[in-house]
Order: C-alpha cells, then sequence, then structure tokens
C-alpha cells in the first residue's frame, strides 16, 4: 500500500487523487486512473521482498499481443517510486490529454 500511497501523492500535482485507484492482481498491483484497465499508470511487482519492481506506461505503444509495453524497472526499496515522478505525471498527461 505504500507504493500505492507514492504514486498517489505524486499525482495529486496535477489530478484528483481521488482518480487514483488500485487493483491487485496475482503477480502484481495495478495503479489505474479513473479505475479504468485502459489507463493503467504503473504496476507495482511487490510480492517477492528480494526482486522488487515498478512496470511503467508512459506512451500507447502495443507488443504484437496487442497489450501496452511496459517499461519493468527493478527497485530495492519502495522509497525509490519518487524517482518515477516524471514519467508517471507524463503518463496521466496523455491520458487527460493535458
Amino acid at each position: 500500500m505504500e507504493g500505492f500511497y507514492i504514486v498517489k501523492s505524486i499525482l495529486s500535482e496535477i489530478i484528483d487523487s481521488d482518480r487514483v485507484a488500485i487493483r491487485d492482481r496475482q503477480s502484481y498491483c495495478a495503479i489505474l486512473l479513473d479505475d479504468n484497465q485502459n489507463y493503467t499508470i504503473c504496476r507495482l511487482y511487490f510480492n517477492d521482498l528480494d526482486n522488487l519492481a515498478v512496470a511503467l506506461f508512459d506512451s500507447f505503444v502495443k507488443s504484437k499481443n496487442g497489450s501496452r509495453v511496459e517499461e519493468k524497472i527493478a527497485i530495492s526499496k519502495v522509497s525509490e517510486i519518487y524517482g518515477f515522478k516524471e514519467k508517471l505525471l507524463k503518463t496521466v498527461m496523455i491520458y487527460c490529454d493535458v
């Protein structure tokens, strides 16, 4: 939940933080804009505490199977999410057409 609150805090600079939602999946937690799976902001891969990772989506580029391409980045602690501030803001600006 700490990672979710960090992302929410970062995004509150440009949108109402109530628009940021979380969906727990078996292998990751998806952070979504307006609780819409088509507007994935990032994914938090925190199931294995020795292999933390954040996946970012700052474009609409799609893979061969039609899903959006994620940039998965390993981190050593949750607070490193703050370092992705610009990419997180960019993703939401793309969705909101800001």
